[in-house]
């Protein structure tokens, strides 16, 4: 009785989201009692479980076909389309005006916003990686230089060439994310559109 008020408790706190993970995904790692628990505090917030369930097994069988689909296109064409996709938004076209140019080449709805969204990730990865490579850039461009500086003194007369690859590996780095810097206002630009 006891460790049912405190599952209870616990189970209160819990998110919405959490409640259904554990009942969806950990089923089987709780007790019969924990379970019902569950269930009634899933009536509690007014959550349908069926419903639930039936909408996950819809996403799990719409990322099945999308997976289908990229597999069938292989990762170059699919690479194309997401470059389209980010230059059809870069051109101001809407969501809506790609799903219905992508069902007119035969792409269903949920293929077509599973692209959409792909593309908007595509640009925030690119961004992520301007800025990896301006920090990492940076960081090894200056542990370069200080290795340098340590090396040559106290290296007495002897020159290490071992820190010069750190700076220019650091200076590489750094250099592409300079170069790209100019890019992540239009890729900031094309994800407020999506």
């Amino acid at each position: 009785m006891e460790e049912n008020l405190f599952l209870k408790e616990f189970y209160g706190k819990l998110s919405d989201k959490e409640i259904i993970h554990k009942l969806l995904n950990e089923k089987e790692q709780h007790s019969e009692e924990a379970i019902l628990i569950l269930k009634a505090e899933m009536k509690l917030r007014n959550l349908d479980l069926k419903k639930i369930e039936l909408q996950r097994t819809l996403e799990l069988q719409q990322n099945s076909d999308y997976h289908f689909f990229k597999d069938q296109n292989g990762e170059n064409d699919v690479l194309q389309i997401l470059n389209t996709i980010i230059n059809d938004k870069k051109d101001g076209i809407t969501n809506d005006e790609i799903v219905i140019k992508f069902e007119k080449q035969g792409i269903n709805k949920d293929i077509s916003n599973m692209l959409i969204a792909d593309a908007k990730e595509k640009c925030i990865s690119i961004i992520d990686d301007i800025w990896s490579n301006l920090f990492w850039g940076a960081i090894i461009l200056a542990t370069g230089i200080f290795a340098t500086i340590l090396t040559n003194r106290f290296s007495k007369g002897t020159i290490i060439f071992l820190p010069y690859g750190a700076i220019l590996y650091g200076l590489i780095k750094f250099g592409n994310g300079l170069i790209k810097l100019s890019t992540r206002k239009i890729l900031n630009s094309i994800i407020k559109t999506f």
